[in-house]
């Protein structure tokens, strides 16, 4: 079950989430829900923030990595 405290919490201090850029990501057992709450994207592929990528696969997670920072390399020569 969802704790929808926090978000209650920031609407009470006037912060709002940007619907349009927030993407979410279900953890835990809610891992394989289809529910999409909120309004937000609930996107299929890794999600980046700041910098780091979130996925459940393992080796999507591991090719992510690789061709960022080769790419990375590939730049500064």
């Amino acid at each position: 079950m969802i704790n929808f405290d926090f978000w209650r919490g920031w609407n009470s201090i006037g912060l709002k989430i940007n619907c349009t850029k927030t993407e979410g990501m279900w953890i835990g057992s809610a891992r394989h829900s289809k529910s999409k709450p909120f309004g937000i994207k609930w996107p299929d592929e890794p999600i980046k923030a700041l910098g780091v990528y979130f996925t459940y696969d393992i080796k999507l997670l591991h090719e992510k990595k690789f061709k960022e920072r080769l790419d990375s390399i590939k730049k500064t020569y």
